[in-house]
């Protein structure tokens, strides 16, 4: 499936969302004191289904480069967790999961070993950092490293595994958006 990562990236979604929907289910069946307020049960499955992704890409040291499919899979989670911290009822929730946002990063240089495609998470970029992203009203917005925006803080996050950097500069784009 590595040749494919766009199909990889689109089951990878379906199973998170189907994973987050499962323990929801789960939790406020034996669990029901747990899911009193159903938004914010769901909230916290979903932060911990995205620190845990973190587990794939564990190690000591700063990361020099991370394959694309993986950065594209945190950008997905951190752009929903933003989504769903604004939804108001578990009607909402469902409605943001079931549209797997669109949103990417541009100008890192990108290199391939095998079946494997990375970026380099470190200077000299290929071109201008930039991350462009489908809104929910279908305009897309592109954002670079001017404003209130610091796309190199993202890569920053990425290459020290920190999920709050990333979280941040996603959502300073949202908020401005």
């Amino acid at each position: 499936m590595r040749r494919f990562p766009k199909i990889l990236e689109e089951v990878d979604y379906q199973v998170d969302v189907w994973s987050m929907l499962h323990e929801f289910a789960f939790t406020k069946r034996f669990h029901p004191e747990q899911a009193a307020n159903e938004r914010a049960l769901f909230l916290d499955i979903a932060k911990t289904a995205v620190e845990t992704m973190w587990a794939f890409d564990a190690g000591p040291e700063e990361l020099n480069r991370m394959e694309i499919r993986s950065v594209n899979r945190y950008l997905i989670w951190y752009w929903q967790l933003l989504r769903l911290e604004r939804c108001n009822s578990l009607a909402d929730v469902v409605s943001v999961l079931s549209k797997k946002p669109l949103i990417e990063l541009a100008g890192p240089r990108v290199h391939a070993t095998g079946d494997r495609v990375f970026y380099e998470l470190r200077e000299p970029w290929g071109t201008d950092l930039e991350l462009a992203a489908q809104l929910d009203d279908n305009r897309i917005v592109r954002h670079g490293c001017g404003g209130a925006t610091n796309v190199p803080a993202l890569t920053a996050g990425l290459r020290r595994r920190l999920g709050d950097e990333v979280r941040l500069v996603l959502k300073s784009i949202a908020d401005q958006s």
